[in-house]
């Protein structure tokens, strides 16, 4: 599975105030579809990357869709961070694999992120989850980027 790019404009975009209108922008990015079957069954977890962010990006919030439960005998976790920070966006309890719908990194009270304007990446990186099937045969989940190109050249 390959991550999805997110987009990163050019530095000095052509066009009468272009500059300004990219520096205000706020673009939606969603990630390939994850399920069970794409991480490996038992009690290790398997990553999987999600976004690939270029630096000068701010991540303003991540949600996931669980459109199907997990349907583990034991507890079915998913994490969503990076390579610096496991958890970052969401812990396990916040993701709840257990229950259907959607959930922000806005409103995940395990999340480093609750409560903030987002997370700044000042050098390139890749957001992924981090996916413990347990003994799961069913579940499936997307994960919406919702971020804005952010650099100084903008300003």
């Amino acid at each position: 599975m390959t991550a999805t790019q997110l987009f990163n404009p050019s530095q000095h975009p052509p066009g009468f105030n272009m500059a300004e209108t990219v520096a205000r922008s706020v673009l939606r990015s969603q990630s390939p579809t994850v399920y069970s079957s794409n991480a490996t069954t038992g009690s290790d977890a398997t990553v999987i990357d999600l976004f690939s962010v270029p630096a000068n990006t701010m991540i303003v919030d991540l949600i996931v869709n669980k459109s199907v439960i997990f349907d583990a005998t034991t507890a079915a976790n998913v994490v969503i961070g990076d390579s610096d920070d496991i958890d970052r966006f969401m812990a396990a309890s916040d993701v709840d694999c257990n229950n259907l719908g959607w959930r922000s990194m806005k409103g995940a009270e395990g999340s480093n992120q609750v409560n903030s304007g987002g997370y700044i990446y000042t050098s390139a990186g890749v957001i992924q989850a981090s996916v413990t099937p347990e003994d799961a045969s069913n579940g499936t989940f997307i994960v919406y980027c919702i971020y804005s190109p952010y650099t100084s050249e903008y300003i």
